[in-house]
């Protein structure tokens, strides 16, 4: 019987969360049933901390040492600053904050209670962990082997997906995505990341 080594077997763990994680996100679009989805959620982000725990840049033990909370909340101040300085802004210019945030707030405005409990699982647990991984962990991490291309690379793949509108926005999100970026580059831990993106989103 072949072996596999452990970074196979991890990537292959890693694949299977996604693929559970994209069922996830479908059956929030399908609303086929709310109260499975939060099941769901939940059980996916505690199965990610799992599995998040084994792998070699992540300790999440360490990561509630004063030295990692502090950079975690210098990072998540530099990022609302970004945010809420680039909206206000934006908003003077064209009137209007980015697509994405406007999205969000069309699409809660309609929300249960219980719905809001769905998507803030979404929003400000599964989501930050997906994109940590995708545009940190695997496009600079793995594919682009820390090179600073792979940073700017990973920022603007970032911004992109965030429907930021115009320019202005664009540069906004890529700005925020150069933060983690940059971060990772630094520390090489994701879990300092996924706690900065988390905390964001929250705020």
């Amino acid at each position: 019987m072949k072996e596999y080594s452990k970074e196979v077997k991890d990537r292959n763990i890693f694949i299977g969360l996604m693929l559970v994680g994209l069922f996830y996100t479908r059956a929030i679009i399908i609303d086929f049933s709310i109260y499975l989805a939060i099941l769901m959620g939940i059980a996916i982000v505690i199965s990610v901390l799992v599995y998040l725990n084994n792998m070699k840049d992540i300790n999440l033990k360490d990561l509630f040492k004063w030295k990692n909370i502090k950079t975690i909340l210098i990072l998540v101040i530099i990022m609302r600053v970004v945010a809420l300085g680039f909206t206000f802004i934006g908003v003077k210019m064209y009137g209007d904050v980015s697509l994405n945030d406007q999205a969000i707030i069309d699409y809660i405005n309609g929300l249960t209670s219980i719905e809001m409990i769905e998507f803030f699982i979404y929003k400000n647990f599964w989501g930050p962990i997906r994109e940590e991984f995708v545009y940190r962990y695997v496009i600079i991490g793995n594919i682009g082997k820390m090179s600073k291309l792979s940073i700017i690379i990973s920022s603007a793949l970032f911004s992109s997906i965030h429907a930021a509108g115009n320019l202005w926005y664009w540069i906004m999100y890529f700005l925020m995505g150069l933060i983690l970026a940059i971060a990772y580059y630094k520390t090489e831990r994701i879990d300092i990341c996924i706690a900065v993106h988390m905390l964001n989103n929250i705020l």
